[in-house]
């Protein structure tokens, strides 16, 4: 069974605040470089982390828009991640945090992981089997991530945690 079967249905109580339409999220797509970022209004507000500015962020940029920032490693970086669980294809940023959650560190390690229990607890609706290349990355570094002893514990509970959803709404029923 492909995660979206497996998940499907599960983002039923994600709620989005009036006048952010998570319909055009794979529509409207920013490229903009690393230094552009302070000049776009949209990244400026959604950098205060406020729930709805990150919505607004997720809805333009979707999960390829915010991967690719996020990978920029800049002060960004932050940013991209926390906005991954609004965007409508969420499910596609599993593999880049599963290989994020290994090597990052303070408060992006933290941010990647509290993004990835997001979406695991609560992925969008109408999810399609294409994000299912993120499961056996995530089911591969899960287990390593949250046994390591360099983290917090709260962390370590965040990885234990993605990990046993993400085997309990995969599992074949």
């Amino acid at each position: 069974m492909g995660l979206a079967h497996g998940l499907s249905g599960c983002g039923a109580g994600r709620q989005s605040p009036a006048g952010v339409s998570r319909t055009k999220a794979n529509e409207e797509r920013s490229s903009a470089p690393s230094g552009t970022f302070v000049a776009d209004s949209l990244w400026k507000e959604a950098n205060t982390g406020t729930e709805i500015e990150l919505q607004r962020l997720a809805n333009r940029e979707g999960s390829a828009g915010l991967v690719s920032a996020a990978s920029r490693n800049d002060e960004w970086s932050i940013v991209a991640v926390r906005a991954m669980p609004f965007t409508d294809d969420a499910l596609m940023a599993l593999a880049f945090l599963c290989d994020s959650a290994r090597t990052g560190t303070g408060q992006y390690e933290r941010a990647v992981l509290e993004a990835l229990h997001a979406i695991i607890a609560e992925p969008p609706r109408d999810t399609e089997d294409l994000a299912s290349e993120g499961i056996p990355v995530c089911r591969a570094h899960l287990p390593s991530i949250a046994a390591r002893a360099d983290l917090e514990a709260s962390a370590r509970d965040l990885a234990t945690s993605a990990l046993r959803m993400l085997d309990e709404r995969t599992r074949p029923r």
